[in-house]
């Protein structure tokens, strides 16, 4: 698996484990990131995390074997040696080796760049949509807070009319107190006119007898007086047939 790599303060590209292991001043302390990882889901971690790279590093850390037989090398053919074939292709492949790696970091720049451009461009739509939204919400509460002189001339027309009513209702109160005091005064004049109304029923009523009883008795003296009057004329007629002469001059006074 590939990993890019972050040295020296850049990204030079993405390499094998071996690869890594090679780079000078690559160790277990550098960061890597698996290229096959998204660039919004990278995280970067020490290439001790992953086995691959440490076993890659432990083996180029093994010093080479050199054959008992093979002379050592002496710097003093260097200086007169000319370029091989093979060190015009390694010189070659370095050149392309960077010119690669330029190529990869101004890859992701600009990968970065348009992550964060994207990024900024969706936070601009939503702030532009935010912005939108404020300036209705503020036009609403303009138009809105044009009303307002109108509700308060209303409320304050409200509230005179609520001290009215209160008023009103406190002078009905007192009327309905006042009609309240006249009632019970009624209720008690009106219990006691019929208290009266039915003593004075029964004191008629004791009249009514006692009259009937003295117009009964009137009535028996009045018959009794008729049967003595009756006596007294037949006794006159009886006196003036006996006696005309004591009669003569004599008035009568006895009624009809």
């Amino acid at each position: 698996m590939r990993y890019w790599v972050y040295i020296n303060g850049e990204v030079p590209g993405s390499y094998e484990p071996e690869e890594l292991a090679a780079i000078p001043g690559f160790g277990d302390a550098a960061l890597v990131c698996p290229a096959s990882s998204d660039l919004a889901e990278r995280r970067w971690e020490r290439a001790a995390v992953y086995p691959d790279i440490t076993e890659a590093l432990r083996l180029r850390a093994k010093p080479p074997l050199t054959p008992l037989s093979a002379p050592r090398a002496t710097r003093a053919e260097d200086p007169v040696r000319a370029l091989s074939p093979d060190d015009v292709l390694n010189d070659s492949s370095q050149r392309i080796f960077r010119h690669v790696t330029e190529l990869m970091k101004e890859l992701e720049n600009r990968r970065e760049e348009r992550a964060i451009t994207q990024s900024l461009q969706r936070k601009v739509a939503e702030l532009t949509g935010e912005l939108n939204a404020l300036r209705e919400r503020a036009s609403y509460l303009q138009g809105r807070s044009d009303l307002v002189p109108g509700f308060q001339d209303r409320e304050r027309e409200l509230q005179e009319a609520l001290a009215r009513a209160r008023a009103d209702l406190h002078e009905t109160r007192a009327g309905a107190e006042r009609l309240d005091a006249d009632l019970a005064k009624s209720s008690n004049d009106l219990l006691s006119t019929r208290r009266h109304l039915e003593e004075a029923k029964a004191e008629a009523a004791e009249r009514e007898k006692h009259l009937a009883q003295l117009s009964k008795r009137m009535a028996e003296k009045e018959a009794s007086l008729a049967k003595a009057f009756g006596v007294i004329r037949r006794l006159e007629e009886s006196l003036g047939d006996l006696l005309p002469s004591v009669m003569v001059g004599v008035e009568r006074r006895v009624p009809e």
